[in-house]
């Protein structure tokens, strides 16, 4: 499980360096930056992304060791192991889904597609924001079950509480554009 953590974090982190050697086109760019953004790194993007979605491979094995300690330390009454699960599902399937969305742009990239690919783009940017919830979520869970069950250092919860803060704020892109 940890090897598996591992491999999902270099496979995200392959995402946000592989994938955005420059800035994405933001939220409300022109049809035009869109197109020429991602005609100008489709193969990396598109390399990138799938990457992304294949790193939730190996987090379901770590959300699935995660799981697992924290209901052996809870016991039987325990159910925060059931919020720690869902909470990192729901994180996973938004994610992959935002994922899938945003592999569509550099398809749209061409000419006469530029509507189809800014509107994409847009639906992909604000669901990257708002799947910042699901992080948040997952997030606070983890935090939450380390602290009951000691399961984990406290740490641990420390940077579960940091981590639910950054993503509250990486959340709020769903509402304004800068």
């Amino acid at each position: 499980a940890g090897i598996a953590g591992i491999v999902f974090a270099v496979l995200q982190l392959v995402v946000f360096t592989a994938v955005a050697p420059d800035v994405l086109p933001v939220l409300g760019a022109s049809p035009a930056s869109i197109v020429s953004y991602f005609a100008s790194h489709k193969m990396a993007f598109l390399i990138g992304n799938y990457l992304g979605v294949l790193g939730v491979v190996p987090g379901l094995v770590t959300l699935s060791y995660l799981t697992a300690l924290f209901r052996r330390r809870e016991g039987e009454d325990g159910w925060l192991w059931l919020l720690v699960f869902g909470s990192g599902l729901f994180a996973f399937g938004v994610a992959t889904t935002v994922l899938i969305v945003l592999q569509a742009i550099p398809f749209l990239s061409a000419p006469g597609l530029e509507v189809g690919a800014k509107a994409i783009s847009d639906l992909g940017e604000v669901a990257f924001a708002l799947m910042m919830v699901g992080v948040l979520a997952f997030a606070l869970s983890v935090a939450w079950a380390t602290l009951v069950t000691r399961a984990l250092p406290r740490w641990v919860a420390t940077w579960g509480f940091v981590t639910a803060g950054v993503a509250f704020v990486a959340s709020l892109g769903s509402i304004w554009t800068p």
